[in-house]
């Protein structure tokens, strides 16, 4: 993406990661890129990259999967936060690797929803 490379019209960016299974069980992890444009001061976004995770889901191989995305996209040095899951693995790495980051609120929203609705049954009962 030619527009997050110009550090004229970029001056900083934050990102989401998100580690995903397809419905065969493939494994993904995809980067999206968010910044305002200073020449047009329009919010943008993009991903960057939604590459097959093939490696064991470690702290140490997401750091290192996200670095070198930062190397090729040259936005490491205008990285303002990493939007991630809550997942110790995750957070592990971005702690690791220094990174300023914060919990995606919509992705824990979804998991109280979900495990709610699993557990309707235990929800009448006590109604």
């Amino acid at each position: 993406m030619e527009l997050i490379h110009d550090e004229q019209n970029v001056s900083f960016c934050s990102v989401t990661i998100d580690i995903w299974s397809s419905q065969s069980m493939d494994v993904y992890m995809t980067l999206t890129v968010h910044f305002i444009e200073k020449a047009t001061w329009q919010r943008k976004y993009a991903v960057l990259q939604c590459l097959p995770f093939e490696e064991w889901h470690t702290a140490e191989n997401l750091l290192l999967a996200l670095e070198s995305a930062f190397s090729e996209y040259k936005i490491r040095s205008r990285l303002h936060l990493v939007v991630r899951d809550n997942a110790a693995n995750i957070v592990k790495a971005v702690n690791y690797g220094g990174l300023k980051h914060i919990g995606c609120f919509l992705n824990g929203l979804h998991l109280v929803l979900t495990n709610s609705l699993k557990n309707r049954n235990q929800w009448q009962r006590c109604l």
